[in-house]
């Protein structure tokens, strides 16, 4: 936890001149904004040349949550809280042409989180509290296609694999004893998927930042005029285009990237005063005009997969107790909507409809004599997400959300399933430090409605609600 502390200490310690400069320079641009000369180009109907992208992030995360749980079954009140710090490193590589997008990323992830956890029964009487820290590392690879084979149809297919290997160290107390255990788990998976869809999600950040140029330099007065829709529409294209140019040194890949900029302008003779203003305006729109992905259009698609998995739990003496494989398949219908509008706004909305069947099979070991057996299982599940975001310059966003869910299990027995309800709400602010430097807030409220019914006469229902706040901060290497 130390470690991660210094982390993010040592990134707010170095970049404290650069915070301090972009945070007025963004107020500045921000009580500019209704001033801004925007032209009738629309963003929305923008379409993206072909492309590739790169990236190599690192994330580092810091949360604390807490939560108050009243069991109406059984009179018990329950305090939890949870604190963590995580490290997170992500690669991408993203293609997107008329006829496939596809993208490859992986991640190496490591978090360290700590749980406390305190029972009251009421009236109150004994507390009882319970500790555990909670290791973790995560690897994956996730592959994904879209083939259109007409303007709107696609087929989509990808893989994506999973090893994850976790510690937990329990210790659980009360008046009269204390009980330690250490667990380990080891888990790998893999999940091939296909599916059919019809629509389209373009990305539209390149035509946001044609207008970001064209509006800065406006307010300068070195523009001769404003800029037709037609070559507005062509910026945005050499933006596109020229960022697929790979350079080892980012020095020339800068200096390549704005010397197209400036030729665009000079061959339509759109300038008028090459000075110094001109070109620290151009490079500086050019760093931070593209910082947050911006979407424009709508897809719906239905998708079958499956995931096969196994787990081995084992002791603090390296002895296994718990022995878990299994099956699911799943089948997925998906709408999804971005739609920017006014420039600075963002509609985004998702609805998923789900099925999954899963069969697992169990074995204990460590039992005398040892056991196993197969738990089969349906899944149905209903979720929603509507969000509102807010770009207010060129280096902040503000983001507003909404996600209702449903799920209900069944075990494929008589009388046993499970009834999940969980609306959230919350909010995210990120902010650019520098182009490679960003930093998030983020926070929200759940309500959980758990209801588990095992027989007409034995169930176990609860309500939660939980709030959690955490602080993330992303560096980016290229």
């Amino acid at each position: 936890m130390r470690t991660y502390i210094f982390i993010l200490l040592g990134f707010l310690a170095y970049f404290y001149g650069d915070a301090q400069d972009t945070l007025i320079s963004g107020y500045k641009e921000w009580k500019d904004l209704d001033s801004e000369l925007t032209t009738g180009f629309d963003i929305s109907t923008y379409k993206t040349p072909d492309i590739k992208r790169r990236g190599l992030d690192l994330w580092t995360y810091f949360s604390h949550t807490s939560t108050n749980t009243n069991y109406k079954t059984s009179n018990l009140d329950e305090k939890n809280t949870e604190s963590s710090a995580e490290l997170d490193t992500r690669f991408f590589y993203y293609t997107n042409t008329r006829k496939i997008i596809s993208s490859l990323s992986a991640e190496l992830y490591f978090s360290n989180k700590h749980y406390t956890t305190k029972k009251q029964p009421t009236p109150p009487s004994s507390i009882a509290t319970s500790k555990s820290n909670y290791f973790n590392n995560n690897s994956y690879i996730v592959w994904d296609n879209k083939w259109y084979f007409t303007k709107k149809w696609f087929l989509s297919y990808g893989v994506s694999g999973q090893i994850l290997f976790e510690q937990l160290d329990f210790e659980n107390s009360n008046e009269t004893q204390t009980n330690k255990r250490k667990l380990k788990d080891f888990n790998p998976s893999i999940s091939p998927n296909i599916g059919v869809g019809y629509g389209r999600i373009e990305l539209v950040h390149d035509a946001r930042q044609a207008i970001y140029i064209t509006n800065a330099l406006s307010k300068l007065n070195v523009l001769t005029r404003a800029l037709t829709d037609e070559e507005m529409y062509e910026l945005a294209q050499i933006i596109s285009s020229v960022k697929n140019a790979r350079y080892l040194d980012t020095r020339l890949r800068r200096i390549h990237e704005i010397s197209t900029m400036d030729a665009f302008f000079k061959s339509k003779n759109l300038i008028s005063d090459f000075g110094p203003l001109y070109y620290t305006t151009l490079n500086d729109m050019w760093l931070y005009g593209d910082r947050f992905i911006r979407e424009s259009g709508q897809e719906i698609s239905f998708n079958f997969s499956t995931l096969h998995w196994s787990k081995r739990i084992k002791n603090e003496s390296n002895h296994p107790i718990l022995t878990d494989y299994g099956d699911a398949y799943s089948f997925e219908l998906n709408y999804r909507l971005e739609q920017p509008f006014k420039q600075n706004w963002q509609h985004s909305f998702e609805a998923n409809l789900s099925a999954r069947i899963s069969s697992s099979f169990f074995h204990h070991p460590s039992d005398m004599p040892s056991i196993g057996y197969w738990e089969e299982s349906t899944d149905y599940n209903l979720y929603a997400l509507y969000r509102l975001s807010y770009f207010p310059n060129t280096r902040t966003s503000i983001n507003v959300w909404a996600s209702p869910s449903l799920n209900l299990k069944d075990y494929h027995q008589p009388t046993p399933s499970l009834f999940v309800f969980n609306p959230k709400v919350g909010g995210q602010l990120n902010h650019y430090f520098s182009p490679n430097l960003q930093i998030s807030a983020n926070a929200d409220i759940q309500y959980l409605d758990y209801d588990f019914k095992l027989t007409d006469r034995d169930f176990f229902i609860y309500k939660t609600f939980t709030t959690s706040f955490d602080i993330r901060l992303r560096y980016a290497f290229f």
